[in-house]
Parts: C-alpha cells; structure tokens; sequence
C-alpha cells in the first residue's frame, strides 16, 4: 500500500481524539464495553467492546469486528520484538495482518480500495520489468504509448481498468501474471483510523485501570 492524498495519520487521529474521555462501562474479565467520546459533543466517539476471542470496534467512523485470541485487548498490543513496531511511535499499527483477522467490516467505510495511482504504478512497473526486455527503443516508446492509450486512459475506473489489463495485447504481449506480484488497493481511511482507535483506546484503558488501583 502507498500513501494517499487523504491518508489518516497518527497525527490526524490524535487531533480528532485530543478531547476524549473514557467511560468503562462494563470490565469483568475478556467482557468489557468502554466508550470514548467528548464531554460536549459527540463528532469521533467510538466504542470498544469485547468478549472471549472477538473485539468489536463501532462508533462515528464505522464498525468493525476482529477475532483471534480469547483476550483480544492482548493481541493488539505489539510486543516489543514485533519487527513492525517503529521505535519512537505512539500508535504502532499492523493494517495487513490485523486485517486478516477481520470477520465484519463496515459497509460503508469498508476496509480497501481501489487506486488509481497504485494500478499505474503497477503497469508502469510491470512494462519495465517484465513485458519489454527484448525490446528496442523506438519500439518501447510505441508499446508504451499503446498501453498509455489502451490501459491507463481508463486508470480511474475500476472495473474498466482491470478489463483493459485482461485484454490488453500488443504484437503478441500481453499482462501475462499482472495480478501475481501485488493488488492494486490502498486501506480505506476509516479502517485505518479505527485502528489507531483501538490501540489508543486499549491504551488509556490501561491507564485507567492502573490509575484505579
């Protein structure tokens, strides 16, 4: 996955939540219901709220429901070993393998997209490594310009891209694996916002209990 021009960022999601305050509803074991939301209002509320190997995520940004081990708030914690946990960040998240661990996502925010700027880069990549080694130069320029005129004029329609890659052919070349080497989509901004929710909020949850004791 890129960067988008309207990627969520640490830094975006911590603004939104800078007013927050946490509520814990229910605690009793892997049982709990704890709500985020602002004092006087109610813009980016959310709720977590878990029970034996689930963690369901709802709130002003969608709803999502995660399942994999019986104490869900343990398996979004990164350990420190954890190779995808960047040293001097707040928020570490893990969108692909978190990902996979989905069992409901939110219709209307959904979880990937397609993109436009990530198909393109794909063709771009997938002519200069794989469809033009034997080629020479003047006919590179018209392959390309085949392709430019064949595939990426219809780069920001989805289905229509995806046709054009199918059933492009230029002298008897075609996307031969295209779909081998990667996808062509970028994590939603909702997704990735609920997130840094999750592990923000399991945070001051955390907090919040040792506070208490």
């Amino acid at each position: 996955m890129t960067a988008a021009q309207h990627e969520c960022t640490q830094e975006l999601f911590l603004e939104d939540v800078k007013d927050h305050q946490i509520s814990i509803e229910k605690d009793d074991g892997v049982h709990r219901f704890v709500r985020f939301r602002r004092a006087n209002g109610s813009p980016y509320w959310f709720d977590l709220i878990t029970w034996p190997g689930h963690l369901c995520i709802s709130g002003d940004c969608g709803t999502y429901v995660f399942s994999r081990e019986h104490d869900m708030f343990g398996f979004f914690k990164m350990d420190d070993n954890d190779f995808n946990k960047k040293k001097g960040v707040l928020l570490n998240i893990n969108p692909h393998y978190w990902g996979e661990k989905l069992k409901s996502i939110c219709t209307n925010a959904g979880y990937v997209k397609f993109d436009s700027n990530i198909f393109e880069e794909r063709v771009k990549n997938h002519f200069e490594d794989v469809m033009c080694d034997d080629l020479g130069d003047e006919e590179k320029e018209k392959f390309w310009s085949a392709i430019k005129e064949d595939v990426l004029y219809h780069k920001d329609d989805e289905h229509r891209a995806y046709d054009a890659v199918h059933s492009f052919e230029y002298e008897g070349i075609g996307f031969t694996d295209f779909f081998d080497s990667g996808g062509t989509e970028e994590y939603t901004f909702h997704y990735i916002w609920n997130l840094y929710a999750i592990v923000w909020g399991i945070m001051k949850y955390d907090e919040a209990k040792n506070a208490s004791k």
